[in-house]
């Protein structure tokens, strides 16, 4: 399965009725089929959906003024949600060009990810966390010697108290700017 977005978008010159017209079941011999079941073998592969709908001319053949459906655009599962719209713009093709504009709007806008405080580590006085450690550690009971699961698990949720509490004393929240320097210490400040 593909992963991501993807665009496939083009002059991919393949006549098939999933998108050409009826009135041009002509062009649908069957080498034209064949060469246009390769396109859908890959599109099916790749999980791709038809963004320009059925209906939609994408070339008018100078001579006869012939409508026809050569250029497609299709996009991943992921995309098609986010397609606002996908048409032609006649209008807009330069003269002496047989292909119309094809124009696709796709909303790309993203949330914007929150950054979550944490802990600065890099701003503690060392000294003060490990004595407010030191006395939670001393108030707790421990046993002398781990003996069972019980045992383990009654030091394990001590030595996570005393270390949780140390921590809430002594180290502050922090929210991160995009420009901090994770290296920088108070001692560096100081230098």
């Amino acid at each position: 399965m593909q992963e991501g977005h993807v665009i496939w978008a083009g002059n991919f010159n393949r006549h098939h009725p999933l998108w050409d017209s009826e009135d041009n079941n002509h062009l649908f011999t069957m080498e034209n089929l064949d060469q246009a079941q390769v396109l859908l073998n890959m599109v099916v592969e790749f999980g791709l959906n038809m963004t320009l709908s059925h209906g939609i001319p994408t070339l008018e053949t100078v001579c006869t003024k012939n409508l026809t459906w050569s250029d497609n655009v299709f996009c991943s599962d992921s995309l098609t949600d986010a397609v606002i719209s996908c048409n032609t713009a006649p209008e807009l093709c330069p003269t002496k060009t047989d292909h119309m504009s094809v124009h696709t709007t796709i909303d790309l806008t993203l949330e914007a990810a929150t950054e979550t405080p944490r802990r600065n580590f890099s701003d503690v006085d060392w000294d003060d966390f490990q004595a407010t450690l030191s006395d939670e550690l001393t108030r707790r009971p421990m046993p002398e010697e781990i003996q069972s699961e019980e045992d383990f698990n009654i030091t394990l949720t001590s030595l996570m108290a005393a270390l949780n509490h140390a921590i809430d004393s002594h180290i502050s929240f922090s929210k991160p700017v995009p420009f901090a320097k994770c290296w920088w210490t108070k001692e560096l400040r100081a230098m």
